[in-house]
């Protein structure tokens, strides 16, 4: 496994709080629909019917319940399974039919799942005496539940160690370098160690759920280490046009049906106030033609229209292949108060706000006729 030089962490680790990340530029094209998937199948590897729909798509995120040892819950497999050799070897799939796609690795900023070969090394550096994972005030293991309790029994990495930092960063460095990988999902990447005066850290739901308290040396420690390795992480990326998903330029969840919502996100984003790596979502995989219809009135470059899914939909959804190109200008307003946005190959987007409803002209589709 390659290890990231420490004498460049170090060098990285004393950059100024005002370091600006290297930008990423993923791939993206206004020539159909701009989409991204995130997702994974819980039973085994892609066959390679799904493998060549996922080279369709410009971003592709492969989450940690991939193959079934990385979907085993409440309680995880072990290191064993090595979830990220099978998420490598599908991306090196896809890449071989579309080395355009930008491939995303989900590595969670604070979560030591199990399932990963990284955990693996974590315990091997625990063994050493080299503590890595987390440690509460009273010198107890942190151990959680994730979100809703799927996963529990989880280990979280100690960010105000050193040898994490360097473990973290060198899974990025590895998945990089042999993966074909190209930028990072980093789940819980805004979690931090507050309010000052008691820090603490709590997660899972009912009787799962727990806190665990720290010292505010501690948790200031942890909070800077945390900024840092997903914002090195953008660094390292930013070579091969990836970005750290929720990190300093890109985020998800933003929806994809909301012209509104969408369009204030996308302004911001632009303006240099809030990331502009935007992955939009409805909650499924099955946009009708008013959704769609809201996602391009709002969106610009770098904005994707996002399948939250086991298993891609896109030859479910013919309006993704449709011929598009780039759009016109931004979307305007007119007295009446319906937003127009034309493209060059002729399709024509409304969104009327008064009624929440969009609509679509294809330029493939003659004026007058439904789809």
């Amino acid at each position: 496994m390659f290890v990231w030089p420490l004498a460049l962490l170090a060098m990285a680790a004393s950059q100024s709080p005002s370091h600006q990340p290297g930008r990423p530029k993923p791939h993206f094209s206004w020539d159909t629909i701009p989409i991204a998937f995130h997702g994974a199948n819980r039973t085994g590897p892609y066959n390679a019917f799904t493998i060549e729909t996922l080279a369709k798509y410009s971003l592709v995120t492969i989450e940690k319940w991939y193959t079934e040892c990385g979907s085993l819950h409440p309680i995880q497999a072990g290191p064993e399974c090595n979830v990220e050799k099978a998420m490598f070897r599908t991306f090196r799939d896809i890449k071989k039919l579309s080395p355009n796609v930008t491939t995303i690795l989900y590595l969670n900023s604070m979560f030591d799942f199990s399932m990963y070969n990284l955990h693996g090394l974590a315990l091997n550096l625990e063994a050493r005496g080299e503590r890595v994972l987390l440690r509460d005030k009273s010198d107890n293991l942190v151990l959680l539940c994730n979100d809703g309790n799927y996963y529990c029994n989880v280990t979280n990495f100690d960010w105000s160690k050193q040898a994490a930092r360097n473990l973290w960063i060198s899974e990025v460095s590895n998945a990089t370098q042999e993966g074909g990988v190209d930028g990072i999902f980093a789940d819980h990447a805004i979690v931090m160690l507050k309010p000052a005066d008691d820090p603490q850290l709590c997660n899972g739901a009912g009787d799962e759920r727990r806190c665990y308290h720290f010292t505010p040396e501690v948790a200031n420690a942890f909070n800077v280490g945390h900024r840092w390795i997903v914002d090195h992480a953008q660094d390292m990326v930013a070579a091969l046009g990836g970005p750290v998903i929720n990190g300093p330029y890109a985020r998800m969840y933003v929806p994809a049906c909301d012209f509104e919502e969408l369009r204030q996100a996308v302004e911001k984003g632009q303006n240099g106030t809030a990331p502009f790596v935007i992955e939009a979502n409805k909650g499924g995989c099955d946009p009708d033609e008013s959704c769609l219809a809201a996602f391009l009135c709002a969106a610009a470059e770098y904005t994707y229209l996002t399948c939250l899914a086991d298993e891609p939909t896109y030859h479910k959804v013919p309006a993704l292949s449709r011929p598009l190109g780039p759009p016109l200008g931004r979307a305007a307003q007119s007295l009446d108060g319906v937003w127009t946005r034309r493209f060059s190959s002729g399709t024509v987007a409304r969104w009327n706000p008064k009624i929440s409803k969009g609509t679509i002209q294809w330029s493939d589709t003659p004026v007058g006729v439904l789809i």
